[in-house]
């Protein structure tokens, strides 16, 4: 068996290393995006929503999440949903929306071993998407700290791609409307 030349195995480890480190600065660049767009979010979105108005409850969905994106055709663009949703309702009407509690934490990634997210989280939040939601008169950011379980209570319906809201809304008999046609919560009663 022949050996192999120490040129060739030092440029094996300076690549390894290479690539390693390519890593880590692009997981920091990561981190501090995810940092500033959950700052950014919060500077933008309100906790004092006059619950009193008539409104959906839009809960945006976990991106990229398996259960939206291979399977729900147009759906899956958030957007999108959001768009038909503000051009349906009558004028006196509000769309609250609220980003996945997930979405923007960063340790939660690492914690979950969800490193292969984090090089795509900038694909799917920024900056102009939720200025886009915020550009419509009756849309508006629901802060972190309003409560979920009265936002659900309140609203004339509940609307997302998919996930545990329309079961939380059944325990409230709210109706749902759903941007999702391969979901198993179209089983309840609710949806």
């Amino acid at each position: 068996m022949e050996e192999v030349p120490l040129s060739n195995k030092l440029k094996i480890a300076k690549d390894l290393i290479t690539r390693k480190v390519k890593e880590k600065i692009l997981l920091l660049k990561q981190y501090y995006y995810m940092k500033n767009l959950a700052s950014y979010y919060d500077s933008i979105s309100c906790n004092n929503l006059d619950l009193s108005k008539k409104y959906i409850y839009y809960c945006l969905h976990f991106d990229p999440e398996a259960s939206t994106l291979p399977k729900d055709n147009a759906y899956f663009n958030q957007l999108l949903n959001l768009r038909i949703l503000l051009s349906s309702i009558p004028s006196d009407w509000y769309v609250y929306v609220k980003e996945h509690p997930h979405q923007l934490q960063y340790k939660l990634y690492r914690e979950a071993k969800l490193e292969n997210h984090l090089h795509s989280v900038d694909n799917f939040r920024s900056k102009s998407f939720y200025n886009y939601i915020n550009s419509y008169k009756n849309a508006q950011l629901v802060g972190f700290k309003t409560n979920h379980h009265s936002m659900i209570q309140k609203a004339q319906f509940i609307a997302s791609n998919t996930g545990t809201v329309y079961r939380e809304s059944s325990h409230y008999n709210k109706q749902c409307i759903s941007f999702s046609s391969s979901s198993f919560y179209g089983l309840l009663n609710n949806v």
